[in-house]
């Protein structure tokens, strides 16, 4: 299939074996598959559910935006990665509890080593990475500038794609 074609070394392994014991850090749950290979990247969102408890990212973030990048990542058979201006790189899986807080430039340097272990983790070799138009949004530019420097210091190329809101 698709992932066999993508993902040669993970050609007949079933899902049970692509995916390790969750791990709890830093107040969210990590769900543990690894993408091995390139993956799609878009920050988090200010719109959240406010339900009670830990929530997949996936869920708890509202925003059109991620689940149009998450459902063509699903079409190509790639990884999708949220990246929260509190909890670093998140999977779709990942157990995010209700939070508001905007990435602040002087925070880089604190979310950028868990940003990069997480990609140096999962074998990433390329980065799609998905923004609002720069030139027009101010808040992004913090988030592009840690996943270009996370991106950086582990040599993965990293294209962004700037995506205007659905209208």
């Amino acid at each position: 299939g698709v992932t066999d074609r993508l993902y040669p070394e993970r050609s007949g392994e079933s899902s049970g074996e692509m995916r390790e014991n969750a791990t709890m850090t830093s107040g969210y749950t990590m769900a543990a598959k690894k993408p091995l290979g390139p993956i799609f990247v878009t920050y988090c969102s200010k719109n959240k559910t406010r339900a009670g408890g830990r929530r997949r990212a996936l869920e708890r973030y509202d925003s059109p935006r991620i689940r149009q990048v998450h459902a063509a990542a699903s079409c190509l058979g790639i990884g999708v990665r949220i990246l929260s201006g509190k909890y670093g790189l998140l999977s779709p899986e990942d157990k995010v509890p209700y939070y508001d807080h905007l990435l602040r430039w002087e925070e880089i340097g604190h979310l950028l080593p868990r940003v990069s272990k997480r990609l140096a983790r999962e074998r990433v070799t390329s980065v799609v990475y998905f923004t609002r138009p720069l030139r027009r949004a101010s808040a992004p530019l913090a988030y592009h500038a840690l996943m270009d420097a996370a991106c950086a210091a582990n040599g993965i190329k990293m294209v962004a794609i700037e995506v205007d809101r659905p209208g």
